[in-house]
């Protein structure tokens, strides 16, 4: 097995922890769930939406097992703080500045 190569695949795997996954059986693969933040988006998302350091999404009822190496990893800055992200902004984040993990004075944007 070879980590952190293009051979590291995953049953699941997203660029953005704001997706929710919910019920899902996954078995036998090299990681069973990556999160990697750290994109900019992709196709007509690009540059709109904050993919590091964006909301997590539910996490709820998934089993992983019989994997070479984790059932769930987690790559880059996935942890939970609030962003402007809405269905009203069609998804994007209208300030780009909430998708960084500290405000101005040092503070975390967390939840």
């Amino acid at each position: 097995m070879q980590a952190d190569t293009s051979l590291n695949q995953a049953g699941i795997f997203v660029l953005a922890a704001s997706n929710d996954l919910i019920g899902n059986r996954i078995a036998n693969s090299f990681n069973g769930m990556l999160l990697q933040a750290g994109s900019p988006g992709r196709g007509e998302a690009y540059g709109k939406v904050c993919t590091s350091d964006a909301r997590i999404g539910i996490l709820e009822g998934n089993t992983f097992h019989g994997h070479g190496r984790f059932g769930t990893y987690s790559l880059g800055s996935n942890y939970p703080k609030m962003t402007d992200q809405s269905i009203a902004s069609n998804g994007y984040n209208v300030d780009q500045s909430r998708c960084d993990g500290f405000d101005e004075s040092g503070e975390t944007r967390g939840v």
